[in-house]
């Protein structure tokens, strides 16, 4: 068993903060005695740090670092506080150093600096570590990262490009190009040759999210055909991920893909959770004469009760109007109407929603009625119009006192 073993073993053996204390001053008398042991402790110190226990491993440092005072205890404790998030305490202990020309130490102090909001300061070093160590690259990438923080895109981008363009085989390539793709979609007018050029190599992906951000890129630079390519390569790399499912069906919406677009509609109708906000983008964005799969009816069915606006209810209930219209279901859809609207304070707004049903079940003079109160408060849309005309024009004769039913022509 090692040194570093035996003294973890008798740590794990410890049971209150009194028998702890005792154990760190034994530990710090040998070390003063014996250079191996404290270089033993150094050890468990990390491991404990490594381990998850933070305020055990940091006093062990601090105890060594009153015992044998030396920068590189010092910078130790740092960079602890550093990590923990304790930027007063990580600035006191990095302050004990001097300024010097090792990249590490000066690394730690500009980052120590920039939490505790001294940017300018930070970045003058991470300047100065650039022009000494010009082949390093962690100067570049702590900067890309500052100025990224402090919205400075244009500043960020180039230090992430010099990171992308001569330190591939040093850095991990992928978060890189992933933030020039995101810095990308941040501008008014995202350029294709400019995304062409960042994925010219990439043969394939390790997230879903990456494709789903180019689809979103190529999109906005007028490529449906090719964004849809990536939509799909992250759909495949996640059948789950909504959004990319959502898009999708946009695109295909948009371009008329009449195939993509049921494909999109069963999968969603499937896939989407209950009551899910994306339900009422597809209200916002679906054309109104579009015959929604059974499972997509029910979910947009069940999701009516948490639309506030008046115009997406209209749509909503315009879309169902048409599927069970389209399913030979227009009896339910007038229950489903009723029972929306029971308690709905602006009843007139939906009435050519009523006329439409009506219509659908034959029902003409109830359908006049409904229409003309629609037309009545100009709240009625061509398709219904031409519908209000055809039976005011049929029906001219009666305009003094409606004749039965059976006196119309109904469709």
């Amino acid at each position: 068993m090692t040194q570093v073993e035996k003294i973890l073993q008798t740590i794990e053996a410890v049971t209150t903060q009194e028998e702890l204390e005792d154990l760190i001053a034994k530990y710090m008398a040998k070390a003063s005695q014996d250079e191996t042991f404290m270089a033993a402790l150094l050890e468990v110190a990390e491991f404990l740090k490594r381990s998850g226990y933070r305020d055990f491993s940091l006093h062990l440092l601090e105890e060594l670092y009153n015992l044998h005072p030396g920068e590189w205890l010092a910078y130790l404790i740092a960079e602890s506080y550093h990590e923990y998030l304790l930027p007063e305490k990580a600035k006191a202990w990095i302050d004990l150093l001097p300024e010097k020309e090792d990249p590490t130490i000066e690394l730690l102090r500009a980052k120590i600096l920039s939490d505790h909001q001294d940017a300018p300061a930070a970045m003058d070093i991470y300047l100065a570590l650039i022009q000494k160590f010009p082949t390093e690259s962690a100067p570049y990438e702590a900067l890309a990262q500052l100025f990224y923080d402090h919205q400075e895109w244009e500043r960020a981008e180039y230090y992430y490009q010099v990171l992308y363009d001569y330190f591939d085989t040093v850095v991990e390539v992928a978060p890189i190009r992933e933030r020039l793709l995101e810095l990308e979609l941040s501008k008014e007018m995202v350029q294709k040759d400019r995304m062409d050029e960042l994925y010219k190599d990439v043969e394939e992906f390790t997230t879903a999210q990456e494709p789903y951000q180019l689809a979103l890129g190529y999109e906005r630079a007028g490529v449906a055909k090719r964004s849809a390519e990536y939509l799909r390569q992250a759909i495949e790399m996640d059948p789950d991920h909504l959004n990319a499912q959502v898009m999708l069906l946009d695109l295909a919406l948009e371009n008329d893909w009449k195939q993509e677009v049921q494909g999109q509609l069963e999968w969603l109708g499937d896939n989407l959770p209950p009551y899910d906000e994306r339900i009422l983008h597809l209200v916002q964005t679906l054309p109104e004469n579009i015959v929604l799969p059974d499972a997509l009816t029910t979910a947009m069915v069940d999701y009516l009760g948490l639309i506030n606006d008046q115009e997406d209810l209209f749509k909503a209930l315009e879309i169902l109007a048409n599927t069970f219209i389209q399913k030979d279901r227009p009896s339910d859809f007038l229950d489903l109407l009723n029972q929306v609207l029971e308690n709905h304070d602006n009843q007139k707004y939906f009435q050519e929603l009523y006329g439409q049903i009506y219509y659908a079940q034959g029902e003409a003079v109830k359908a006049f009625e409904a229409l003309d109160e629609a037309y009545e408060h100009q709240q009625i849309q061509e398709k219904n119009l031409v519908i209000y005309e055809q039976l005011l024009i049929e029906n001219m004769k009666d305009m003094d006192g409606w004749d039965d039913e059976d006196s119309w022509e109904s469709e």
